[in-house]
């Protein structure tokens, strides 16, 4: 499909959540990058370099999927990059006040992280 109409968006999303469905520091940015997309064969040293920086540099404590990547090979996983040629990025801050107590949860504190949210714009 990417092939024969290579326009995609991409959508990154930064929330910081505390809780399990509870944004209690009200941050929320978004970066959007639209354009036109080229599939690319995967290289395994990237896709190691990638990994590592996320996962930490010992492989023997990455999740089995993770390595697996590595060890099949492209061909082996069907793996490969999606190199987006950005026509139009935007960054947008979504970020909202939180109080620092509700009725319906009491405090809002996350063992600290939440703590001074109510003083963000």
């Amino acid at each position: 499909m990417l092939r024969r109409t290579p326009g995609v968006a991409l959508t990154v999303d930064v929330c910081d959540v505390c809780d399990v469905c509870d944004v209690a520091s009200g941050l929320v940015r978004q970066v959007i990058a639209r354009g036109r997309g080229e599939i690319v064969p995967f290289g395994v040293d990237r896709g190691r370099r990638k990994l590592a920086r996320y996962l930490g540099p010992d492989e023997s404590l990455w999740d089995t999927r993770f390595r697996d990547y590595l060890s099949a090979g492209p061909a082996g996983r069907g793996a490969v990059w999606l190199r987006i040629h950005p026509e139009r990025i935007t960054a947008t801050d979504l970020s909202y006040r939180v109080p620092l107590s509700r009725p319906d949860r009491g405090d809002l504190g996350c063992g600290g992280v939440g703590d001074t949210a109510a003083e963000r714009p």
